[in-house]
């Protein structure tokens, strides 16, 4: 396929050219001569007339031509840094997630510690306990474990309470750094973070009954699972 400018300026020299000999039939007349200086003369004529325009319109088509180059540079320019900066992001986003998995690995740690008396049966662990503070707030209803635990994470000097102060770090640590790519990456779509979220949300509820947290802590996280959730297609 021919570019627009070179057929625009092919039937531009065809009109030109047409144009000046008819101009000339029509003047001079239209008939074949055979001395040589109404050939020279009609030679100077054509030369005269077309040189000067064909010049004038090479000229334009070199502009043109620039112009068109200029536009196309910057588009490939335009193209080239939204790839570079999909690279970063891509990259930093790789970063995020590793340092939202070492979070992860701490809360898990946390969790998974044994609350409960040497040789005391059932054995109970933090994340049994995040487990109950969602139980009552779904039913209202309270337990004597859970408001022992309670007691003793607020008691000053106690294992649980030095648990309980971990905890509250390790989720500090995590609403930080997902505020933090929320605002790089606000329109990516990530499983992890979402997952990552709903659990801290959980972990919030119980801290806002230790006294540690409050609701809009566990808000944030709840808004961070809706930035980060996957984005339905128009019409879908």
């Amino acid at each position: 396929m021919k570019h627009p400018y070179t057929i625009i300026a092919t039937v531009a020299t065809i009109l030109l050219f047409g144009t000046v000999l008819g101009a000339y039939i029509i003047i001079f007349g239209g008939s074949l001569s055979e001395d040589h200086d109404v050939w020279a003369e009609f030679g100077s004529y054509i030369g005269g007339t077309l040189g000067a325009a064909f010049g004038a319109l090479a000229f334009l088509v070199l502009v043109a031509t620039l112009n068109l180059q200029q536009r196309e540079l910057v588009n490939t320019s335009k193209t080239l840094n939204d790839q570079i900066n999909l690279t970063r992001q891509g990259a930093l986003s790789q970063e995020y997630l590793i340092a939202f998995k070492d979070i992860d690995s701490r809360l898990n740690e946390t969790l998974s510690t044994v609350i409960s008396a040497d040789g005391s049966s059932p054995i109970l662990t933090i994340a049994m306990m995040v487990a109950e503070s969602d139980r009552i707030a779904n039913s209202g209803e309270n337990s004597g474990a859970y408001q022992n635990f309670l007691d003793l994470g607020r008691e000053r000097g106690s294992i649980v309470e030095a648990h309980v102060r971990n905890l509250v770090t390790v989720t500090n640590d995590f609403s930080t750094l997902l505020a933090e790519f929320s605002h790089v990456a606000p329109n990516s779509s990530s499983p992890l973070v979402i997952y990552y979220s709903k659990k801290a949300y959980r972990v919030a509820h119980l801290l806002e009954d230790l006294g540690h947290s409050d609701a809009g802590v566990r808000q944030a996280f709840n808004n961070a699972v809706a930035i980060h959730a996957p984005k339905k297609k128009a019409g879908a």
